[in-house]
């Protein structure tokens, strides 16, 4: 998921560049469900709506959007972070288990 989360914070940095080229206009393919995708053209692609959590969605600039991303990536690796060093105190009382 982090992996996931900084692919999107690059495509939003190259969406901040086009628009400050001057090009706004987007072409791109969008997921209607079960790997099937059609074309879609966006006219105005200053803006974007960044999924949330629990199916909201927000309406964000390229700059709000890549701070809430970088917040959440944040979170998510202190989470694997703890997750990790949950699993090595679980491995370790085993070990004090069979050696007992």
């Amino acid at each position: 998921r982090v992996v996931d989360r900084l692919l999107i914070m690059c495509l939003i940095t190259h969406l901040g560049s086009c628009d400050e080229a001057g090009s706004q206009q987007l072409k791109t393919d969008v997921d209607l469900g079960c790997n099937f995708y059609v074309q879609a053209e966006v006219e105005d692609s200053s803006r974007m709506f960044v999924a949330v959590g629990y199916g909201f969605f927000v309406e964000m600039t390229h700059d709000e959007a890549l701070r809430f991303i970088e917040k959440k990536t944040s979170q998510l690796t202190h989470k694997n972070l703890i997750v990790s060093d949950m699993f090595q105190m679980k491995v370790r009382i085993s070990l004090c288990c069979e050696i007992i």
